[in-house]
């Protein structure tokens, strides 16, 4: 009876191991898989707070995005809240700006970081996300 048991007992470690290893696949709903990213927003070393970071893809076609906290932090997501990002390389780009409307129904926009940081081709800032997630991503702006 030992042996029995032995038997089954293998047999559910052997299976276990199967569906264990398929949970790093992609999702059942067609989307890819996703890794925690978060990070920091500094702006001459000082946190930016309320700034829009957004991760533009180099080989897919799944960017992420965030918004900073008053710490100047971040956490990225894709589809949902803070679900994360495809592993991969991105471009990143960083904007803080506010609308102000005027009673005439004209409008202004205030930029608060330099424009070259609003346009993934000339923002200079790039990061690898890698299949098993990130430690936190720094992201250092200057004047």
């Amino acid at each position: 009876m030992n042996v029995h048991i032995s038997r089954w007992s293998t047999l559910i470690v052997i299976l276990g191991s199967i569906v264990m290893a398929g949970c790093g696949s992609k999702p059942a709903d067609g989307r890819p898989t996703l890794v925690p990213v978060s990070g920091i927003v500094l702006f001459n070393n000082e946190p930016s707070a309320n700034a829009r970071v957004v991760f533009s893809p180099v080989a897919h076609q799944y960017a992420a995005a965030g918004l900073t906290d008053g710490n100047g932090r971040f956490q990225l997501q894709t589809f949902d809240t803070k679900d994360g990002a495809v592993p991969g390389a991105y471009k990143i780009v960083v904007s803080k700006f506010e609308v102000i409307d005027h009673p005439d129904g004209s409008f202004e926009e205030n930029f608060f970081l330099p424009q070259r940081y609003r346009d993934p081709e000339t923002s200079g800032l790039t990061t690898l996300v890698p299949d098993s997630g990130t430690d936190e991503i720094k992201v250092e702006l200057v004047n």
